[in-house]
């Protein structure tokens, strides 16, 4: 098995020494000069740091608006189950 070790950063945490496979992703020329440009700025410490930092807040984003979207079904079946929604929005059907 092919593996790549490398020395790894973690929001502003001590590196260490991570063993994993890699993955192969194509990018279109934009996203790739937009990553280049990123990393020439010397925030992150290469294209690695920064695409895996910005998948894992992608994730995290996508994971709060799914609790959000639950969170607001549960909403809703309580207004519904309560009979709220006909006497607040259709108040002639009373």
């Amino acid at each position: 098995m092919n593996q790549l070790a490398r020395e790894k950063y973690c929001h502003g945490l001590e590196p260490r020494m991570v063993t994993e496979a890699p993955m192969n992703v194509i990018l279109s020329p934009a996203i790739e000069e937009r990553i280049e440009r990123e990393v020439a700025t010397g925030r992150y410490p290469d294209r690695n740091q920064l695409i895996e930092d910005a998948l894992r807040d992608f994730l995290d984003r996508r994971q709060r608006d799914e609790s959000r979207v639950q969170a607001l079904r549960r909403i809703a079946q309580a207004v519904d189950d309560a009979g709220l929604y006909e006497r607040v929005l259709l108040p002639d059907r009373e």
